[in-house]
């Protein structure tokens, strides 16, 4: 059997399983017969603290670094040293028998490296790792070679991971961020080129993930430690970018602008999309523009050049795309005469623009919404039958259900655009075909939920073309006869209205039953004002108002935020396009009697309401989850119904908006629940402002895919009185299996089941049991914060506050405390040890190298002729250092085991290393020796005081039994230092990493017990 170990601070490479095996298929060794350690271990923990044997017979698409191995404990830390879950990553800290002594003659360092917690001493590894549900690590990368790209947290690792699958010629690769906008991937292969690299890295990466530019090299620069030299890698010509993105473009004849016009948007495009010139002739989806972009573009036309937006509608620039284009249709737009009013009336018009909330919501079903079997913007309100007085009628229903489109014109609206591609709103006329404006079905089933999931499914529920915005559907019960009267609903039979968010939100709820109850009672035509307003006036009222104020406010709101960036949340795969496919997964908990009431009994003792104190317990969860993110963003909705006349308007009214916070880690969660409330108040004035400005003015695109809510049943329309039937609402549990966002986090406070609390997740970045996960999470955070009569977490640090399970924690203890119950060797040292060997074994090959070999006996008399060469001859005394640089021979074993036979200090060093490095190091150690042999005499002649092993093992003297003696009482115990060893780790400068003798001993009684020695 072969026997293999890798010996590294870093996974082991899949490619290197991959040659391995290859290798082995060509020898009579058969992989699965081949034993593969990999030993992780910085020099400072001594060899090896965290081990893994590889399976060599299975396809390994990430390798874990291991396990802890008896004698050593781990913790894994957040940035404020406060342990984090499973599967999120964090920094690494060892403790246990092999944790180094410190720095030679570098306290300073050495006060960084080592941390005391609870009593123990842990070293600070700077290894961002994780561990998984099995208790495996997995190494993540470097935390001093994490990227921050434009806000965004980025870990190279991922990224070179990516880029070494694209091609098994590729054997290396390393991400470095460049200035402050670019990502370079340096890939050391033989023939692979950019285009190969990038068209991989796009379809398995987000963008903002993807290198700018791709350089590939023969060879990548390595330092003395065989490490990269990133200091030595090659500049990037960042001029290609451009000529790569627009290579179908010929600049020549259409690159300059014609009018002045023309220039200002070509500025414009090119300090949204990173350019120095753009041809006026190309779409702005060909050099790099989106649709996210082209909404920026549009409100970046809005500000500079104020024109109406009734005369240039979006839906306009996404038709015509080019610079000429856009100053056109600028052209027009800008010179048309603005008309303001200041009070609100009726206007008698049946068509207009659409509302800021209409146009959002239509343009995110359009351009960011792909599903087709999800209509994603349905807004139910469902109802059981429940207590039949008096019969209640089908038909009746139908026609109340006519009335209620004919008072509100805006469940008869649909949405398009005039012959100048803009987007308008057109109101249908108020007649019998009426009833065709709405769908209906009856349908009769067992299954009621699978009916509903069916009807959501539905491609034409609604159509906006038309104006159908709203369609009930009657469910009844199979087991019901209906052979003596088919127009009759009976007890348990389910109604349920699904209208179109485009024309309706929360808030219209109230209105639209009362208006419905009323007309079924009355089984004739809503009465209607003349004065009343209708949604379509509010839709042209609401672009008259001066916003310039709410401007500024969001303008300083937002102030120095990156929208581009996002929250790092734990997903399980990215978003390569910002198409949304609608699908999620759904984690739900309900409050106890106990957490209700103490969550409720907080808000009224700070003075918050219930949505300010659930948005900051969001917070907090984002804080932590994120791994410490402290300027946080999430979007929440304002009813927006600051107007008298709109409380009882059926429309779509709701607005959302940025609730950001810039969390305090060490404030308290009573001071972040201040925070939010202020943050809240001062929201309402501006709550108006619409979310496409807001985006605009910020040149940012819909950042807002994390959402909150706190939503209050309303007894009004929880249970519906229809002609004395009562309808009582009944769950749209069903209606949450659709994701608009990344996450939406909902409360829903009924006074009749309590608080509970939902997670509505993607299914595009998240899977099943990671949102579950999520869940259990979020529960336990409430029940730490809320579970107590006494709010004794109030104060409490946010940084100290854990998200972790009671399962998890069972894993992470074990990991923490390995070295309990293990009794100590610390009396013994290297060279007593060695002693014990040569005795019980002198026979016994102790050294074999190259056909040549020393048995134990041999070796221990080498060792004592040469050690007392160095007492007598060069005065070595115990604690002194020693350096050693030699090849590869058994005269370095033999100069190994003299220098701590004397009780000095070994210090290897590599005759590999240039000139000046070894002189510089030598010194670093006022080493009184150097121990070399013939061919690195040379290295050091004139300069240092040298010692040839070969030589001094030559002369014709013998170990007498008075020199043995004197060994055998050289005072030296487990605390001396053993030996020191320099590393660079990843800074390049040379550290004396000191390393006792007990931590020499106890490691490696370690890597025996665990069967890799």
């Amino acid at each position: 059997m072969s026997f293999c170990q890798y010996d590294l601070s870093e996974p082991f490479p899949t490619k290197l399983i991959q040659r391995l095996n290859k290798h082995l298929s060509s020898t009579t060794e058969s992989p699965g017969r081949c034993v593969v350690w990999n030993n992780y271990g910085p020099a400072e923990t001594t060899i090896a603290c965290i081990i893994h044997r590889i399976d060599m017979s299975c396809e390994h698409s990430r390798t874990a670094i291991g396990t802890v191995i008896p004698g050593y404990r781990c913790l894994i830390v957040d940035e404020f040293s406060q342990p984090v879950t499973l599967n999120q990553e964090g920094e690494l800290l060892v403790g246990g028998v092999g944790v180094f002594a410190g720095y030679l003659g570098r306290n300073d360092l050495t006060d960084r490296a080592l941390v005391d917690i609870d009593g123990q001493v842990f070293y600070r590894t700077g290894d961002l790792v994780r561990l998984d549900n099995d208790g495996l690590l997995y190494y993540v990368g470097r935390k001093d070679h994490q990227i921050k790209l434009r806000g965004q947290r980025l870990e190279p690792g991922e990224i070179e991971r990516c880029v070494l699958e694209a091609s098994p010629l590729i054997t290396s690769s390393v991400v470095v961020k460049w200035d402050d906008d670019h990502l370079v991937a340096y890939v050391q292969s033989d023939d692979i080129s950019e285009k190969e690299l990038r068209q991989h890295c796009e379809s398995h990466l987000p963008s903002y993930m993807v290198p700018s530019v791709f350089i590939v090299v023969k060879q990548l620069p390595l330092n003395a430690n065989g490490k990269v030299d990133r200091q030595l890698l090659p500049a990037p010509d960042f001029s290609s970018l451009l000529s790569s993105s627009t290579s179908d473009v010929n600049y020549d004849q259409t690159a300059e602008s014609n009018t002045e016009l023309e220039a200002r948007i070509h500025s414009l495009w090119c300090e949204l999309l990173g350019h120095t010139r753009i041809p006026t002739t190309a779409s702005i989806f060909s050099v790099g523009g989106h649709s996210l972009l082209l909404m920026q573009l549009y409100h970046r036309y809005k500000t500079t050049f104020d024109f109406d937006t009734q005369a240039l509608n979006i839906a306009q620039l996404f038709k015509h795309t080019t610079i000429i284009d856009h100053a056109r249709l600028l052209a027009l737009s800008i010179n048309d005469e603005r008309y303001h009013r200041e009070q609100w009336f009726p206007l008698c018009v049946t068509q207009g623009p659409l509302s800021f909330a209409q146009e959002r919501i239509f343009l995110d079903e359009q351009v960011r919404l792909i599903s087709k079997d999800k209509n994603v913007y349905a807004v139910p309100l469902i109802y059981r039958l429940s207590c039949v007085l008096s019969s209640l009628s089908i038909s009746r229903l139908r026609r109340a259900l006519h009335s209620l489109v004919a008072k509100h014109s805006i469940l008869r609206t649909k949405i398009s655009t005039d012959t100048n591609g803009v987007l308008i709103q057109t109101v249908l006329p108020s007649t019998d075909r009426a009833q065709g404006y709405f769908g209906f079905r009856v349908t009769c089933v067992d299954d009621e939920q699978t009916n509903m999931l069916e009807i959501l499914g539905c491609s034409d529920l609604f159509d906006l073309a038309t104006g159908r915005v709203l369609h009930c559907q009657i469910i009844r019960q199979h087991t019901h006869s209906f052979d003596d009267n088919d127009d009759q609903l009976s007890d348990g039979d389910i109604i349920s209205f699904n209208i179109h968010h485009s024309a309706f939100d929360g808030g219209s709820a109230a209105t639209f039953l009362r208006d419905l109850s009323v007309a079924y009672e009355s089984d004739d035509e809503l009465e209607t004002e003349d004065s009343a307003l209708q949604y379509i006036d509010y839709a042209a009222h609401e672009r008259q108002l001066g916003m310039s104020a709410s401007a500024d406010f969001w303008r300083v709101q937002l102030d120095a935020y990156d929208l581009e960036r996002g929250l790092v949340l734990p997903v399980d795969r990215h978003r390569l396009s910002d198409e949304r496919s609608g699908g999620a997964w759904v984690g739900q908990f309900t409050f106890d009697d106990d957490l209700s009431r103490s969550f409720l009994s907080f808000a009224s003792l700070h003075n918050v309401t219930p949505f300010q104190l659930g948005l900051a317990t969001f917070y907090a969860y984002l804080f932590k989850l994120t791994g410490g993110q402290q300027d946080l963003c999430v979007g929440s909705i304002n009813s927006n119904r600051y107007r008298v006349e709109l409380r009882n308007m059926i429309g779509m009214f709701v607005a959302t908006l940025p609730y950001r916070v810039q969390l305090d880690p060490n404030g308290s969660f009573e001071q972040l629940v201040g925070q939010v409330r202020d943050r809240c108040l001062s929201i309402l004035e501006h709550s108006h402002y619409p979310l496409q400005h807001i985006i605009g003015s910020h040149h940012a695109p819909a950042f807002l895919e994390i959402m909150f809510d706190f939503i209050t049943d309303e007894s009004n329309i929880e249970r519906v009185n229809l002609g004395g039937t009562v309808l009582q609402s009944i769950s749209a549990d069903l209606f949450d299996h659709i994701a608009k966002f990344d996450m939406m986090v909902t409360f829903v406070h009924s006074q009749s089941t309590g608080i509970s609390c939902s997670l509505v997740c993607s299914q595009d970045l998240f899977d099943d049991t990671t949102v579950q996960l999520m869940t259990e999470r979020f529960s336990c955070l409430l029940h730490h914060l809320f579970n107590s009569a006494l709010f004794t977490t109030e104060k409490q640090p946010l940084c100290q506050l854990s998200l972790i399970l009671p399962h998890e924690q069972l894993l992470i203890d074990a990991m923490k405390n390995n070295d309990n119950h293990r009794p100590s060797s610390t009396d013994q040292i290297i060279s007593q040890l060695f002693y014990e060997k040569a005795s019980n074994y002198s026979q016994k090959v102790a050294v074999d190298l190259d056909e040549q070999f020393l048995t134990y006996s041999e070796l221990l008399v080498y060792a004592q002729h040469l050690a007392v060469v160095l007492i007598d001859t060069h005065g070595v005394k115990v604690g002194d250092i020693v350096c050693q640089c030699v090849e590869r021979s058994l005269s370095m074993v033999i100069g190994i085991m003299a220098i701590e036979t004397v009780g000095a200090v070994y210090c290897p060093l590599s005759p590999q290393d240039p000139l000046h490095r070894l002189h510089a190091l030598v010194e670093q150690t006022h080493s009184r020796l150097v121990l070399v042999h013939a061919s690195t005499r040379e290295i050091f002649d004139g300069h240092h005081a040298l010692l040839d092993i070969d030589q001094a093992l030559n002369m014709n003297s013998e170990v007498s039994d008075n020199d043995r003696d004197r060994l055998s009482h050289v005072a030296v115990s487990g605390d001396n230092i053993g030996y020191v060893i320099f590393t660079s780790g990843s800074t390049g400068t040379p550290k004396a990493v000191q390393v006792r003798q007990r931590n020499f001993v106890e490691a490696i009684r370690s890597l025996v017990e665990v069967g890799t020695f």
